[in-house]
Formats: structure tokens, C-alpha cells, sequence
């Protein structure tokens, strides 16, 4: 389950990151970064690999070479995914996307203001905090 800034400053105290003798510049720097991703604006391309347009990249498909550009696009897109899971995208109401999880267990219109605010089971990649 995805944690709050709050949960997040609690564990990095109980699991010793705050020294007794005051905070580390890295831990400041690692809670302001964390602070400043789940106040932005989730977007498509958190969850699905996106161009920097916003549009759905397919998953390259070799047919006898000539994909090597659009599979270092596709890599980039794809690094730039910060939720955990294969997400798809079911379609668009207006400017918002339906998205959910390939084994249906979430589904979200992505019309949330903040990360912070999306539904706390969904959860960041390994690396991205």
C-alpha cells in the first residue's frame, strides 16, 4: 500500500534513516522529492508506457528490424512508469482516462488532482521513492 508523506517520514524514523543526533541533508532532500511527486497531478504515463504527447505506446514488435528508434522510445516511456502493475487504458471520458489493472482488481478514472489522492492500493515502483 502506497504511504502517506506522513507514514513515509514515520517509517524512515522507526527504521533508523533519522539519526539520534538530527536528520541527514539526504533524508531532507528524499521527504521534499516524495512530498513534491504525490502533490503532482497524476497522469497516463505514470501508469502506461506514453509519448511525451500523452498517447499510448504499443509494446515494439520486431518485424525483420527497423523498430530500434521506436523501441528506445517505447524503453524511455516505459522508464518514466512509476506505478506498479500492467495497466491498460479502457478509453477516454472528454479529456479523462479509464484505466485499470490487466487482472481487473483496479479500475480509476484518472481525474484525481493530486497522487496523493489516488486509491492508496496502488503503489509506487521499486526505485521510484
Amino acid at each position: 500500500m502506497r504511504k502517506t508523506l506522513h507514514e513515509y517520514v514515520i517509517d524512515c524514523y522507526y527504521n533508523n534513516k533519522i539519526e539520534n543526533d538530527g536528520v541527514s541533508e539526504q533524508l531532507l532532500i528524499d521527504i521534499i522529492y516524495f512530498a513534491k511527486l504525490t502533490n503532482r497531478t497524476p497522469k497516463l504515463g505514470d501508469f502506461i508506457p506514453c509519448d511525451e504527447e500523452g498517447n499510448v505506446l504499443d509494446e515494439p514488435v520486431d518485424t525483420i528490424g527497423g523498430v530500434e528508434f521506436y523501441a528506445k522510445k517505447y524503453q524511455a516511456a516505459k522508464d518514466r512508469v512509476i506505478f506498479k502493475g500492467d495497466w491498460e487504458c479502457l478509453g477516454f471520458h472528454g479529456d479523462v482516462a479509464w484505466i485499470q489493472l490487466t487482472d481487473r482488481s483496479i479500475n480509476i478514472h484518472l481525474d484525481y488532482d493530486r497522487i496523493e489522492d489516488l486509491p492508496r492500493e496502488i503503489e509506487f515502483k521499486e526505485g521510484v521513492i
